[in-house]
């Protein structure tokens, strides 16, 4: 499996025995939270408000809007009212 992946046997077992950065913990606390907000808002936030939230109540997790938009993509937290909308004009069109 290292010759098709390319890789050093040493390397690939250090890869299996890592612990997660600080960074990937971080990551995972504020997915969990933009989940949290995402969710007690009823779907109905977009990312920039998810990220007032975070202002707001979590002041000590610093972090940026970027940030939460990207963890808000990457797990597919949208604003559904939005997309419903869309869904209505792009019906009107047809």
């Amino acid at each position: 499996m290292c010759k098709v992946l390319k890789v050093s046997r040493s390397g690939y077992y250090k890869f299996l025995t890592r612990k997660p950065s600080a960074t990937e913990e971080k990551r995972k606390v504020i997915t969990f939270h933009a989940k949290v907000f995402h969710k007690r808002s009823k779907a109905i936030y977009r990312y920039r408000k998810v990220y007032d939230d975070f202002k707001a109540e979590l002041p000590e997790l610093l972090c940026s809007r970027e940030t939460v938009r990207k963890v808000m993509h990457e797990n597919r937290l949208f604003a559904w009212l939005v997309l419903e909308g869309v869904t209505n004009i792009l019906s009107r069109i047809k």
